[in-house]
């Protein structure tokens, strides 16, 4: 007689192990679709995106060259205007020299 309440109990509870196995896989099997539409709508937007994003790269590598240009030019302006500075300051010593003594 127990042995066969032991058996009843041991059947109830695979019969529970059973029907938990089965909502775990209903849940993965939900949480899997689940992922693979966000997956599928991550690929698709990649597409989308990959187009403008490769446009604006394309336009960030040009404005870098056009300011390493700006950047060169203007170093350049600014060696040429000190060179003539620096020519122009000792006329203009002189100039101030002579001004003083004449003025004597």
């Amino acid at each position: 007689m127990e042995k066969v309440k032991d058996e009843i109990l041991k059947q109830e509870e695979v019969k529970k192990n059973f029907q938990t196995q089965a909502a775990i896989i209903q849940m993965l099997q939900k949480s899997q679709l689940e992922l693979k539409q966000l997956n599928d709508m991550a690929a698709e937007k990649v597409v989308r995106v990959k187009g403008s994003f490769t446009k604006a790269a394309a336009k960030i590598i040009e404005m870098k060259k056009d300011l390493e240009f700006i950047h060169k030019t203007v170093r350049e302006i600014s060696k040429k205007t000190d060179k003539e500075l620096a020519s122009l300051q000792p006329q203009e010593d002189k100039t101030q020299t002579e001004a003083v003594a004449e003025s004597n």
